[in-house]
């Protein structure tokens, strides 16, 4: 090779390839039916041919269309021909149905994760189930099936709930009419067309004597007990306000005693332990929460004359 030609790739031996810890080749899965492939004669000569070895393996994902399987229960009276007495066995199906609904509780449970997992609308359900399974179901039978599940969860849900409202800390965020509740243990979600406060009444009840954690929105304000808002919002607050406000030095200093304290709170909160359920708070410390925190603000030196202004912040 001439000298001023340059090598399209470099001379030098290739390392070898570091081996990796984990293969990123296609999964392969467990058949569930075997198809062979092979010539049955010789295209030459015609003689049969069998055996061979496997050159090539290639897995095809198939959903098949069940159709609906009608199974129908008969019961039968029979008569004794010794002492002429009629028998007749007990019905029991609480295993299979719900109530008396015609579909299955299999069904019921299928047609419920489409419409709240899946998100899907009650015609396309009812699409989806006559296409692929061939069977079809008002939007009538839809609507009382998924009534029926809600009427089954309540227990459940009553569970949920008493569980919340022992725990010793709460935060509770909406979007739009969906509003969830979160401890450390679990998620709690509740649906409501209503953003008002009567809502974290209905899920943490009257007498809630946990710590609330939530955003600046006005529909907490109707918890009268522990409150903690959002750190996120109140430190992005103040600092709007600081920035709005800069010829108030004793705005500053309020603001990085505010933002000490908030590092308090996070080394406190690493070492608490929140296994342990919520005690009686007296009703002194209840109603005199909201003064507690009135109180805290004008020791800490916030300027009274900003009063206004931290009220009709946008960020909060």
């Amino acid at each position: 090779m001439p000298p001023f030609v340059r090598p399209s790739r470099s001379l030098k031996p290739a390392k070898p390839r570091k081996p990796r810890a984990q293969q990123f080749v296609r999964h392969r899965d467990v058949p569930t039916q075997l198809s062979e492939h092979g010539v049955a004669h010789c295209p030459g000569c015609h003689t049969p041919l069998q055996g061979g070895e496997v050159v090539r393996r290639r897995q095809v994902l198939h959903l098949p269309r069940v159709p609906v399987q009608v199974i129908e229960h008969v019961v039968r009276r029979r008569i004794c021909p010794r002492c002429n007495q009629a028998v007749t066995p007990a019905l029991d199906l609480s295993d299979p149905v719900v109530g008396h609904h015609r579909v299955s509780s299999e069904t019921i449970a299928y047609i419920a994760s489409l419409h709240t997992v899946g998100r899907l609308p009650l015609r396309t359900i009812q699409w989806l189930v006559e296409t692929v399974h061939g069977l079809h179901l008002g939007l009538g039978t839809l609507v009382g099936l998924l009534r029926t599940v809600v009427r089954r969860a309540e227990p459940v849900l009553a569970e949920l709930r008493a569980q919340v409202r022992g725990s010793p800390v709460v935060q509770a965020d909406e979007t739009g009419w969906l509003w969830t509740f979160s401890t450390p243990a679990l998620r709690y979600f509740h649906y409501d067309r209503s953003r008002a406060g009567a809502v974290v009444e209905e899920v943490l009840g009257a007498d809630y004597r946990g710590t609330l954690v939530s955003d600046f929105s006005s529909a907490y304000n109707s918890h009268i007990g522990s409150h903690q808002r959002c750190w996120v919002h109140l430190l992005r607050a103040i600092h709007d306000l600081c920035a709005a406000h800069p010829e108030y030095p004793a705005l500053a200093a309020w603001a990085q005693a505010v933002h000490a304290l908030y590092l308090e709170a996070k080394v406190a909160a690493n070492q608490a332990d929140w296994t342990t359920r919520v005690a009686p708070e007296p009703a002194w410390r209840r109603h005199s929460s909201r003064t507690v925190g009135r109180a805290w603000s004008r020791r800490r030196g916030c300027p009274s004359g900003l009063t206004a202004s931290w009220r009709n912040s946008s960020r909060l």
